[in-house]
């Protein structure tokens, strides 16, 4: 009678199958050591087990030991336990503290469709008697029957096939940090897994460790970005908004809704002096920011008196209060901001984003500390205005020939791939014309701008700087440049139609992608690139296309892209068009040939070389002439 073994990890139970290695026999399905005699009770010699068990968790360690994202952390969990223990589906729900809820952060099996399905599922850790929160509550490894008599048993059994779950709390410190739930479809499958938890709860305490490290790291990651995004708005409300309160306010608006992604924010505006509430909204939808450009008057101050007056933000059901859903914020939890006065008006924010998600205590301090920067922005506008009329437009121009200048690149950010070079020459004191280089934090991608407004001076210059905020404000949660584009268009067209002076500008953006090694464009309406290759020493025209930006509300349908690839030496030339429409004395332009001519050149050298080369050309070509006709900026990106 041929021997009937049980494997330790792969449970296999069987005439034994495998492979003799240095004369020892190997399960063929885990490749451990299988202990070949007749018995009639499972037993496996200490020392084999031990030697085992430390494998595996050699393993796991290696992993925690590295710096992973939380996200890979749970995946690489997941697949390792998967693969090891031989389950057919496993999942990770993370403990969602502000919430109080445990939600699908990851679940592994056989069929896409049903992980998507799942990670939307959420269970409430104030449902005491839910089988999660019993394991969770006793700390304790559970095996149940999924209740299809209950509606979310139910749905879990249709969506997975499951019978039967384990669960695994994961603890660090007494903190919950979430639950591991392996699914089966037999009560067999899941009776060999269980005799097996302990060897998965010593794996699951090192994964709790390491997964609240990730968690933290995380954390401190996006509290940084938020207050980095913070200190960047605040240098540009200060220094270049200082004549224009409407703008502070509609600025304002749009960066609390990058800051903590609200979808709805008010700012009411109590004069003491005529008692009226101004009330300046903005709604952020899928696609677009919509600004209520017309301000509603609302006469009674005492409706409106709750929200003025607090010392610390505090928040709000709308169900709670019948004001705010008359205010738009129904469906929604607010937050209501400090209020602060400056001469006879009083200022309040209140801030909705919608009722499944609540403003944390980390939202509450950077938006408190946005708050203090908007009150110090709108009081050293009003002392900007006491000034004399002379004094104003000096201190005007001054200060956003400043923090227009800083907001360029000062310097050329280091990459391997590419030698960078850029130049901004205004026709006056203040130009219209933009370029930005933006590098993501792991260096993979990398986003080239350039784009010219109408008109010169400092309404174009406003525009340009809105512009770069709107694209800085973006580019943390959009990777595509073609919906960089449609961003900022939905934003010129709302917020200019309307103006004395209307607002359009061109622009061209190049992304790009470290692992697909090209470059993605997308044009709006700015004109041709020039790009120089290097083996046939000759300058290739890429027609970029597009609308030009705030014309149309929506460019979905008109705008244009493509994929650029460089190799070693080859270049590509931004420019905007006050390069070709230089003019001489005679009256005539640059135009695209001579720039062509100057580029091919000095293509060969570097890029600050290259661009000093055809400027040289440029100054050469317009000597004489008394004032400069349009800015002049210039992009060049070189492959090393």
């Amino acid at each position: 009678m041929e021997s009937t073994e049980t494997c330790l990890l792969c449970g296999l139970k069987q005439t034994p199958k495998g492979v003799t290695i240095s004369g020892r026999f190997n399960c063929i399905t885990c490749s451990k050591e299988w202990i070949l005699e007749k018995r009639t009770k499972i037993r496996f010699p200490k020392k084999t087990r031990a030697i085992q068990v430390n494998d595996l968790l050699t393993e796991f360690l290696t992993i925690y030991d590295s710096d992973l994202e939380m996200n890979e952390l749970c995946l690489k969990t997941l697949s390792i336990l998967k693969n090891k223990f031989k389950l057919e589906k496993i999942g990770f729900m993370i403990h969602d503290t502000l919430n109080q809820f445990l939600k699908f952060n990851n679940y592994i099996s056989d069929n896409q469709k049903k992980e998507n399905v799942l990670t939307k599922m959420k269970i409430s850790t104030k449902n005491l008697t839910h089988p999660y929160i019993q394991s969770i509550i006793k700390n304790e490894v559970l095996l149940i029957l999924i209740d299809k008599k209950k509606q979310i048993g139910k749905l879990y059994n249709r969506i997975t096939k499951a019978k039967f779950q384990i669960l695994f709390p994961v603890v660090n410190k007494k903190t919950l940090v979430g639950l591991i739930t392996i699914d089966f479809d037999s009560k067999r499958e899941a009776n060999r897994v269980f005799k097996l938890k302990d060897i998965i709860e010593l794996i699951i305490k090192e994964f709790a460790i390491a997964l609240n490290h990730a968690i933290l790291f995380n954390k401190a990651t996006q509290k940084y970005k938020q207050y980095e995004g913070l200190h960047s708005s605040g240098l540009t409300l200060n220094k270049l908004y200082l004549n224009n309160t409407a703008e502070i306010i509609r600025m304002s608006l749009l960066t609390i809704s990058g800051i903590v992604e609200t979808d709805l924010n008010l700012l009411l505006v109590y004069n003491k002096k005529f008692n009226v509430v101004t009330s300046h909204k903005l709604l952020r939808t899928l696609t677009t920011f919509d600004f209520d450009q017309n301000s509603i008057i609302l006469d009674n101050h005492e409706k409106y008196k709750k929200f003025f007056g607090n010392e610390k933000a505090i928040s709000f059901k709308e169900s709670d209060e019948i004001v705010l859903t008359e205010l738009g914020f129904k469906g929604r939890d607010v937050l209501n901001l400090t209020s602060f006065t400056i001469e006879v008006n009083e200022y309040v924010f209140l801030l909705g984003r919608t009722n499944t998600l609540f403003f944390s205590e980390d939202d509450i301090e950077v938006l408190s500390a946005y708050n203090d920067l908007v009150k110090m922005t709108i009081d050293n506008a009003f002392l900007y205005h006491k000034m004399t009329k002379q004094e104003r437009l000096e201190k005007e121009v001054e200060i956003a020939k400043e923090i227009q200048l800083n907001l360029l690149p000062t310097k050329m950010p280091p990459t391997r791939e590419f030698d960078i070079a850029g130049l901004m020459e205004p026709a006056r004191e203040i130009g219209g014309d933009y370029y930005d280089i933006l590098i993501s934090p792991d260096q993979k991608e990398i986003l080239f701008a350039i784009g010219d407004v109408s008109g010169k001076g400092l309404p174009a210059g406003m525009v340009m700087v809105t512009a770069r905020t709107i694209i800085h404000s973006v580019i943390r949660r959009i990777k595509q440049v073609s919906e960089i584009m449609k961003e900022l268009n939905s934003y010129l067209y709302y917020n200019y139609k309307n103006s004395a002076t209307t607002r359009f500008m061109s622009m061209v953006c190049l992304m790009w992608n470290h692992d697909e090694k090209e470059f993605t464009f997308a044009g709006g309406g700015h004109g041709n690139i020039l790009i120089y290759r290097k083996k046939i020493n000759q300058i290739e025209i890429v027609f970029t296309g597009g609308t030009i930006l705030g014309i149309i509300p929506d460019i979905e349908k008109t705008y244009s892209e493509g994929k650029i690839n460089l190799e070693s030496g080859d270049s590509i030339l931004l420019f905007t068009d006050g390069v070709t429409e230089t003019l001489n004395t005679k009256g005539e332009m640059f135009e695209e040939e001579r720039l062509i001519e100057s580029f091919l050149k000095t293509a060969h050298k570097s890029s600050q070389e290259i661009l000093n080369s055809i400027k040289q050309d440029l100054d050469d070509f317009s000597k004489n002439m008394k004032t400069q006709h349009d800015d002049t900026t210039m992009l060049l990106i070189k492959k090393n």
